[in-house]
């Protein structure tokens, strides 16, 4: 794999446990890490489409305070650039791209979300060197282990997305080499049953909450589209 190729999804990363961590603005949500992979990569529209899937699927998931929750972000960009990356290579296994995909998302998920937590355990230390400067009136001291924390933040995401997508990457490509490409057609409603459980993850969620005109205005919304298509 070409080191740009490295080079960017580790930025994404990086960027992705700096917004997890000490900003907050969401720019790091799968549906738009997926659409910024799927751009760079030249396909915007299957970026948006992996992002989309993954948003529905981590929708309910937010890291504040000490809730323990998977890495949705990370799972995503790592689902969507093996799938974006791989798909050329292996255009005769199309589907068990995809499964592959989708397994690595929700695996690099949830070893994000343990990734996360020993963070958090490890930036205490950073708290209690803080205090010490604030304690002594020293507030460039304190700036400065902000400035450290941003970027040992920046570092460690970077540096874990682009480990893990090589592993997983080379895990993908030598199970798609070991597969017969014949093998394909028994995967090909993986999609159609993606998009069905994540329509029930949606229509449960309106239903939890009692929002009934928000999911009937919704799915009217979406027969238009699907007619007009």
């Amino acid at each position: 794999m070409p080191p740009s190729e490295l080079i960017i999804i580790a930025v994404l990363g990086g960027i992705i446990a700096l917004d997890k961590s000490s900003f907050m603005m969401f720019i790091s949500e799968p549906l738009i890490i997926c659409a910024a992979a799927g751009a760079y990569i030249g396909e915007l529209e299957q970026g948006v489409m992996i992002g989309m899937l993954w948003q529905i699927v981590w929708m309910g998931e937010l890291p504040i305070g000490a809730v323990k929750v998977p890495d949705g972000s990370t799972g995503a960009l790592l689902s969507a650039w093996i799938y974006l990356n791989l798909n050329d290579k292996f255009p005769q296994q199309h589907n068990i791209l995809l499964s592959l995909s989708i397994l690595a998302g929700i695996l690099g998920a949830y070893f994000g979300g343990g990734f996360i937590r020993d963070k958090r355990r490890f930036h205490s230390h950073y708290m209690s060197i803080a205090d010490g400067f604030a304690m002594g009136s020293r507030p460039k001291g304190v700036e400065s282990v902000y400035m450290i924390g941003v970027m040992e933040q920046f570092a460690f995401g970077a540096v874990f997305t682009c480990l893990v997508y090589v592993i997983f990457s080379f895990l993908a490509s030598w199970t798609l080499s070991l597969i017969p490409f014949f093998w394909d057609g028994l995967f090909k409603y993986v999609l159609t049953g993606s998009w069905g459980l994540l329509a029930a993850i949606l229509v449960n969620q309106f239903l939890h909450r009692k929002t009934y005109a928000a999911m009937l205005l919704g799915i009217a919304a979406g027969v238009i589209f699907m007619v007009l298509l």
